[in-house]
């Protein structure tokens, strides 16, 4: 994104901070780089304030759920980093999969609307099949913390509506990006297939002059962008452009 002259960026459903967040990636590439990580999880909001006491510059924390979007993007600490008449990065890293397709294409929806033309998106989902994944759907959602959505590649795309999807595009978040899959690669455990389950990426973009989508996945697994066109609106690992 920093090479696409994006220096803002909103991570919706931000969780507890990784070794390197979202904060540190984008500020590593851009020093002028401002995040804004979003949570409704105490935990998670507790670390990330945490972190933040010691990384303030252009950083932000909100507490709330993501599907209050006008919420969220009025909050005042949100507006303090986040300049929303500039283009920014919409970030719905593994979240997508907490709704059912058309609830999920909404809130892309939503989101890609209240932004400026040229902004991006990136979102990534988990998926799996077989057996073992059955089993692990029926299992997590047994637990009643939340309902986790088994989307196919085909319903995942679907999400992104108008959006044009753009390079890596759409694809497994471990083979996405030119020798990734030697650095993420899952060691197969006894009795398991550790490609049965994946991780969905999508890059696309949103923009600027355009009323149409100019493209969209040919294939579940090819890698491309989509952009959103200037005037409606609305990655992670995927990725997409207003």
């Amino acid at each position: 994104m920093a090479g696409q002259g994006i220096n803002q960026f909103i991570d919706l459903g931000a969780g507890l901070p990784t070794v390197p967040n979202t904060h540190a990636t984008a500020q590593a590439a851009s020093p002028a780089a401002a995040v804004a990580d979003v949570d409704n999880d105490p935990v998670a909001i507790s670390h990330l304030t945490a972190l933040l006491a010691r990384h303030a510059s252009r950083v932000t924390v909100i507490s709330g759920d993501l599907h209050h979007r006008d919420t969220i993007l009025g909050d005042d600490r949100l507006r303090t980093v986040i300049n929303l008449s500039q283009s920014v990065c919409v970030i719905m890293g593994m979240i997508l999969h907490f709704n059912p397709a058309d609830a999920a294409a909404r809130l892309v929806k939503r989101y890609m609307s209240a932004v400026a033309p040229g902004s991006y998106l990136i979102a990534t989902i988990a998926s799996g099949k077989g057996a073992l994944a059955g089993k692990f759907y029926q299992t997590y959602n047994a637990t009643g913390f939340a309902t986790m959505y088994n989307h196919t590649s085909a319903e995942f795309a679907s999400f992104f509506g108008d959006l044009e999807i753009v390079r890596p595009g759409l694809g497994d978040a471990r083979r996405i990006r030119p020798g990734w899959s030697e650095l993420v690669s899952v060691p197969k455990r006894p009795g398991r297939d550790a490609r049965r389950h994946r991780t969905r990426a999508l890059k696309a973009h949103l923009n600027r002059d355009r009323q149409q989508c100019c493209g969209k996945p040919e294939s579940p697994r090819r890698s491309e962008r989509c952009r959103v066109p200037g005037a409606v609106q609305g990655p992670s690992d995927h990725s997409a452009r207003r």
